[in-house]
């Protein structure tokens, strides 16, 4: 900007030197008129500095402001620019921050899934290291369950207790909230069913899964056949 001001200054500062010197050389040097002491003759020299280097001093006032007006557009369109890649590299923070925060998300359900299936796991151990009907030296209910000799005449809420403990864990692997994470929790839903898998298809084939709702019954008896056809998230 300040290259262009000098530009314009010297211009007009030319023309009008330009305007004078003419001025000066026609009348004093080719006229030899001496200097006047008629104040219309120096009305008239004014009118034609007037007309000379005023025009030169406006036509550069002029020059200069479209000079301006060029520099503001350029430094608009670097400033559009520049808040157009802060708008991208905005959404783009935004999109890695939201990422982050969902990666956290999953990490901690999963977790809170693996620490609840060691729960779920530990409570259906023990329950099958009980007594069968709380009979003292009885059959554990583990073996009365492998072995699918169920005596439904005999108290079974024990039998029942297990069954709970597995709907349960069946219950979080359908909530809608888990659907992202679905096959993860069935893998680690697997890993118990696999240690407890005969037990578990014995209270299937008894019936003690079908007082549940329809999904937990299905996936229930799907994870215990290990048919994974049947296994899909809850819509």
């Amino acid at each position: 900007m300040r290259y262009s001001e000098n530009k314009a200054v010297l211009f007009a500062a030319l023309i009008s030197a330009g305007s004078v010197g003419a001025y000066m050389f026609w009348f004093f040097l080719i006229k030899h008129y001496p200097l006047s002491t008629e104040t219309s003759d120096w009305g008239a020299f004014g009118s034609f500095l007037a007309g000379t280097a005023g025009v030169s001093f406006a036509l550069a006032t002029v020059w200069m402001l479209a000079e301006t007006l060029r520099l503001q557009r350029s430094e608009l369109s670097l400033t559009r620019d520049e808040l157009a890649q802060t708008r991208k590299e905005l959404a783009e923070t935004s999109a890695a921050q939201k990422k982050q925060v969902e990666l956290i998300s999953a990490s901690s359900k999963i977790d809170q899934i693996h620490h609840l299936s060691r729960q779920v796991d530990e409570n259906i151990s023990g329950l099958l290291r009980e007594s069968y009907g709380n009979i003292y030296r009885g059959p554990s209910v583990k073996l009365t369950l492998e072995t699918g000799r169920i005596d439904h005449a005999c108290d079974n809420d024990q039998i029942k207790a297990v069954a709970t403990q597995y709907a349960f864990l069946l219950s979080v692997l359908l909530r809608k909230e888990n659907k992202p994470y679905f096959k993860i929790i069935v893998d680690i839903v697997q890993a118990l069913v696999f240690k407890h898998r005969k037990a578990l298809v014995t209270l299937c084939d008894n019936g003690y899964m079908d007082i549940y709702r329809d999904d937990i019954r299905n996936h229930g008896k799907a994870l215990a056949w290990f048919d994974s056809a049947e296994l899909m998230p809850r819509n």
